[in-house]
């Protein structure tokens, strides 16, 4: 087996996507950062007042309030990792922790022993991919016959996928079961890579047209920073009969495919993007490119020739897509998933800073103190006699410390002498209803009493804004643009390749 070892540079930020995700119950905001916890260590510390407003809340349906209290006790030993926010999702963060009908779900790159890792799977499907299309260019016209044979409309078709493949690698007549053990790519290792140091941030996604106009995903995404750098080991063996494959061949093949890819995407979306349209190490030798993880697009998963997408919205089948999901920095939309193999350390170094000077944001100042929060209602001022503690904790970040009874006091102003206690008392007395009640009344019945505004039943959704959905007859996944209560007809969603109305029925929350 030979074994080749490359230094890899994100060219642009890559995403490959983790089955976890973070929800806000299990994270805060400290400043720029995201810091995820445990909230069953939290609850764990809590006192026996917050344990018990935190449950009365559960109880009660508030969960914003029992988040409150999860955040207000959480300390800096509970800190488990520290995640660099980007503006826009920093932004969107803030909104979903203040409102409960936003689900603020954080999608995490995947991971192995708890870091960011890029399995060597996703590299080697890259390639894969790659090789296909290579091999199928002198047989376009055989292929294309195989592909009229199978109805492509809805943009996937395995089974015709799995033959062209078998037409391709040269296993057609072969049976199913000795297929996977002649397929040359079982004697292909990719090792998965750990990127190096500290690597990861926080983005938003946001849906770009051609035309410039611009629509957000309401995705957040932890995503490997453009010129992270990591080690990549390919290894390719013969099988048993011979067969197998060439490593020099196939990166060949690999760079071919994804130059042709790079160039058409630079030219459809990217023709005043500040990175070069032939990246190339400073001796004048190409990197070889690829793209992979999620958001890189049908086009860098299917066949040069036969590549057949599906646009939802028109429902006909495409060659190309109108849209890409990019981040944004500014004015400049960067596209996902670009990625520079190099054979020499050094070579990879100068690439890397020049991505980072292009596309990382320069470090911003400190954010101020956000400002107090506004009291909170009625119903959520304290939870119970006995958990009223707890509520009154989570509900006093960000306010002024109170002394007493008064109002909250502000270092700039003079603070009006208290009265004596007999003098409150009377005031209190005079204030009390009826005025000759002549047994006590519990403060918890008194905010019982108290006349409050008739507030609108809450809607039974089905479908949340900002939730990922299935589609059940293409497999595809939509981003949910408006709350679906149950038993609507219709709902709107957005796919990469626009927005479209939808019958719900069948469709699955992932």
């Amino acid at each position: 087996m030979t074994a080749r070892l490359f230094h890899a540079v994100a060219l642009t930020p890559v995403h490959v996507e983790d089955p976890e995700a973070w929800l806000p119950e299990c994270f805060v905001l400290d400043g720029d950062d995201l810091v995820r916890f445990e909230p069953a260590a939290v609850m764990a510390a809590l006192d026996d007042a917050a344990r018990r407003g935190f449950a009365l809340a559960v109880e009660r349906g508030d969960l914003r309030l029992a988040q409150d209290v999860l955040h207000a006790a959480m300390r800096p030993e509970h800190a488990l990792e520290r995640i660099l926010v980007g503006a826009a999702s920093h932004a969107g963060i803030v909104e979903a922790l203040s409102s409960p009908a936003r689900p603020g779900r954080v999608v995490l790159f995947a991971r192995s022993g708890g870091r960011p890792c890029l399995p060597g799977s996703t590299v080697k499907g890259a390639l894969r991919t790659a090789l296909l299309s290579a091999r199928a260019q002198p047989m376009l016209g055989d292929l294309r016959r195989i592909a009229a044979r199978e109805d492509g409309r809805g943009g996937r078709s395995g089974r015709l996928s799995d033959e062209v493949q078998a037409a391709l690698l040269g296993l057609a007549d072969a049976p199913d079961a000795v297929m996977g053990r002649r397929d040359p790519f079982r004697f292909l290792r990719v090792g998965d890579c750990m990127p190096d140091g500290v690597c990861t941030r926080i983005e938003r996604v946001f849906n770009r047209r051609r035309d410039g106009r611009t629509r957000d995903m309401l995705v957040d995404a932890e995503v490997v920073r453009a010129g992270t750098r990591f080690e990549m080991t390919n290894a390719a063996a013969a099988g048993p009969d011979g067969g197998g494959l060439d490593l020099d061949a196939l990166l060949a093949a690999c760079d071919a495919f994804h130059r042709q890819r790079w160039e058409q995407e630079r030219a459809r979306f990217h023709a005043d993007a500040p990175w070069p349209a032939q990246p190339a190490t400073e001796d004048g030798r190409r990197a070889i490119l690829l793209r992979l993880g999620r958001y890189a697009h049908f086009e860098a998963a299917s066949i040069e020739g036969l590549r057949q997408g599906w646009n939802h919205a028109r429902r006909e089948t495409m060659v190309v897509g109108d849209t890409r999901a990019v981040t944004l920095r500014g004015d400049l939309a960067v596209p996902f998933g670009w990625i520079a193999l190099f054979e020499t350390a050094d070579a990879a170094e100068a690439c890397a800073t020049i991505q980072r000077r292009l596309l990382e944001p320069t470090p911003r100042p400190p954010r101020p103190a956000p400002p107090p929060r506004s009291a909170a209602p009625a119903h959520r001022s304290s939870v119970a006699e006995g958990g009223r503690e707890g509520g009154r904790e989570a509900g006093r970040r960000g306010k002024p410390r109170r002394d007493g009874p008064g109002p909250a006091s502000s270092p700039a102003q003079p603070q009006t002498p208290a009265p004596a206690a007999g003098a409150r008392d009377e005031k209190r007395r005079a204030r009390a209803t009826p005025p000759a009640a002549a047994t006590p009344v519990s403060s918890s019945a008194k905010a019982a009493a108290k006349p409050t505004k008739p507030q609108a039943p809450a809607r039974i959704v089905q479908f949340r804004r900002g939730d990922r959905v299935r589609d059940p007859d293409s497999g595809d996944i939509a981003i949910v643009a408006a709350d679906v209560p149950f038993g609507a007809a219709r709902m709107e969603v957005d796919f990469p390749d626009g927005p479209m109305s939808v019958d719900p029925k069948g469709w699955k929350k992932l």
